[in-house]
């Protein structure tokens, strides 16, 4: 590996939220054994959002889903908030860690407000208690409970059903949120005003985050670290201006002037 993926360790002194050491991941196939992900080291510092890119196939959600054990790694240690995830019994382990998919994974047949409170009904909270939750989750997302909370997802434009999975996963006040590619299949205004929302509900939260996106912009606007992954690896850990000023290899230097290319095309 590369210096710049070995630099993660000292550039903050914040303890590490989750860390994963070592990590390999290697999946079946039809011609053989696949390496998705290869002896990856990477921590992510308490209250950071760290956004993880790369090309198709690279092993970025792979990476990402082996945090909550959606994928059981191969080889090396995955902790979060201390603790080895193996010794977490699983379904504790993901109530613990909010999951943010693309479109927002909502169950059609149940309402707004049915889809936030999953997780609280199979905690067996209060009814009165999961009303005021919903209600306070709906106005963080600037969805109003009294119009959103009784709608049905066929009613909502994509950028709202985004909101809604992004209260739901907040649900349980998690520590760590996981967001895989959240704002993927929006249209460009809707993208960038949910960028906007997202800055000024990350103040709020005070949450760690990891968020796998395709869009470099979209890394570089909100995480204050942005892994660049390629082939399974690191290939690249650091800030915009790392990125740009700093290139780690002439990979890294064409996919950033690739997509900003693209990006203005």
């Amino acid at each position: 590996m590369s210096d710049a993926i070995h630099s993660d360790a000292p550039q903050s002194a914040a303890p590490a939220m989750i860390a994963l050491r070592g990590v390999r991941k290697v999946f079946p196939g039809p011609a053989g054994p696949v390496v998705a992900v290869d002896d990856l080291d990477v921590s992510v510092p308490k209250g950071e959002v760290l956004c993880i890119i790369g090309t198709s196939g690279c092993g970025k959600t792979t990476t990402m889903k082996m945090i909550n054990r959606l994928v059981e790694p191969t080889a090396g240690t995955i902790t979060v908030g201390g603790r080895d995830v193996r010794d977490r019994e699983v379904t504790a382990l993901r109530r613990e860690i909010g999951y943010v998919i693309q479109r927002g994974g909502l169950f059609p047949h149940m309402t707004v407000a049915a889809n936030i409170s999953v997780l609280c009904r199979l905690e067996r909270w209060e009814p009165e208690r999961i009303e005021r939750r919903v209600t306070e989750l709906l106005a963080l997302v600037n969805l109003p409970a009294d119009e959103f909370a009784g709608r049905y997802p066929r009613e909502l434009s994509g950028g709202q059903c985004q909101r809604v999975g992004v209260a739901r996963a907040l649900a349980l006040d998690p520590a760590i949120v996981l967001m895989d590619e959240p704002c993927g299949a929006l249209d460009p205004i809707t993208r960038t005003q949910l960028h906007t929302e997202f800055t000024a509900l990350r103040t709020a939260m005070a949450k760690t985050i990891v968020m796998v996106t395709h869009d470099l912009h979209e890394a570089f606007t909100l995480g204050d670290r942005v892994a660049l992954m390629d082939a399974g690896r690191i290939v690249q850990l650091g800030t915009e201006e790392d990125f740009v000023e700093r290139p780690a290899s002439s990979f890294v230097e064409s996919f950033v002037r690739d997509h900003r290319r693209g990006a203005h095309a």
